[in-house]
């Protein structure tokens, strides 16, 4: 995949339940970039296009250009809010990307399952 996506979005001015329930109503998503030692940027982008990007298998690992009025944004998607019943997304939080941000370390746990079958598991790994 050659080409970075994009996404088309706004500031948002207006916190909270009753702001984010309009935003919803218009058909859009209200959202949050983060980053480390910066104020949270308020968003809001239209549920359609966030949509069509979220049910690509490789949304939730690729770094996303998100354009806000008139700056751009490189941004990891975080965290996707869904509604229970109609799969909806209410909300999505992101992490602005920087080109020279470093790395990020992440624990994975892993669990092996049916380990005391496995003589080679059970020989090597334990």
């Amino acid at each position: 995949m050659n080409e970075m996506l994009t996404l088309v979005g706004q500031l948002r001015s207006d916190f909270g339940t009753s702001s984010a329930r309009a935003l919803r109503r218009q058909g859009k998503v209200p959202g949050v970039i983060y980053k480390k030692g910066i104020t949270p940027i308020h968003v809001c982008t239209l549920e359609k296009e966030v949509a069509k990007l979220y049910r690509k298998p490789f949304f939730s690992s690729t770094v996303i250009q998100l354009q806000v009025d008139d700056q751009r944004f490189k941004v990891l998607p975080k965290a996707v809010q869904l509604h229970p019943v109609t799969e909806f997304i209410n909300h999505i939080d992101f992490i602005l990307v920087e080109q020279n941000g470093g790395i990020q370390k992440v624990k994975v746990p892993i669990s092996f399952e049916g380990k005391d079958k496995s003589l080679g598991i059970s020989v090597v790994v334990i």
